[in-house]
């Protein structure tokens, strides 16, 4: 697993994926079993519609959080 190395401000939100152990969740948005995550959620609540999307394993986790994030229609 990874740490936070900083605090997150009040109004900072923290979104974890990849909880559960006999699901894949290479995207943050939806896992393997096409389980939605809750992120869509959030991001709407808080009127966000353009993302930057950053990460270590480009060809895993960020590529799919990207591909997805398209569907979603984000920018």
């Amino acid at each position: 697993g990874a740490e936070l190395v900083f605090q997150p401000e009040k109004k900072c939100t923290v979104f974890k994926k990849g909880q559960k152990t006999c699901t894949e969740s290479f995207s943050a948005f939806i896992d393997s079993a096409g389980n939605n995550t809750g992120l869509h959620a959030i991001l709407a609540e808080y009127n966000i519609n353009t993302l930057d999307i950053v990460g270590v394993a480009l060809e895993y986790c960020v590529k799919e959080t990207a591909i997805t994030a398209t569907r979603f229609g984000y920018d």
